[in-house]
């Protein structure tokens, strides 16, 4: 019986390490699927509702995206000069948006991703790269409800078609080394994105 016991012992310390760093990177390929899929949300919200809709990437610590859609609240002139808003109007063009002003005159913050918020002893983190491997601080990538696609990698910098491929990379890291499997989520010249591994 002590044979048994001390086998199974031995089996679960085994073992235990492995299940972890499983778990740890299931977190990672999820985390990656939602950077995958706030693209492809974003593409399919800018066709169906008919306005220009951005994701926008900034590294801060571990890397961050916010997604904004392209609306202006309309004002009516009341008759005691309330301000009252009739409704948004929806805005299809990337480049007529003041996509750095203030949420609520030109856009509106839909939603976002932080990886940061995934909590554990190795934060997951995310880089973003062009398709010759250069890092990029920011990334800018407009949708319009027509299908086209724009970005730009410097906030002060118009918006141009988007010609070539970008990568996030997603995984997980404690001071400055990545720790277990990288999961790379790849955006398509015609916006489209998909995880390639």
């Amino acid at each position: 019986m002590m044979t048994v016991v001390i086998l199974i012992t031995v089996l679960t310390a085994i073992a235990l390490p492995l299940v972890t760093q499983q778990l740890r990177d299931r977190k990672v390929h999820e985390a990656a699927i939602q950077v995958s899929d706030l693209y492809r949300i974003a593409r399919t919200r800018a066709m169906g509702r008919g306005s220009a809709v951005l994701v926008r990437f900034t590294p801060g610590t571990r890397g961050a995206y916010t997604m904004l859609e392209a609306r202006r609240s309309i004002q009516t002139a009341a008759a005691d000069d309330s301000g009252a808003t009739c409704g948004d109007l929806s805005i299809p063009s990337c480049t007529q948006v003041n996509w750095n002003g203030t949420a609520g005159s030109d856009f509106q913050v839909v939603t976002g991703f932080d990886p940061a918020a995934v909590v554990e002893d190795a934060p997951i983190s995310v880089t973003m790269a062009n398709d010759g491997d250069t890092a990029i601080t920011n990334l800018d990538v407009c949708y319009t409800p027509m299908g086209r696609t724009f970005t730009r990698t410097d906030a002060t910098q118009p918006l141009m078609p988007l010609n070539n491929a970008y990568t996030a990379e997603v995984f997980r890291s404690a001071g400055g080394t990545r720790l277990g499997r990288e999961h790379r989520v790849l955006v398509l010249p015609n916006g489209t994105s998909r995880l390639t591994l």
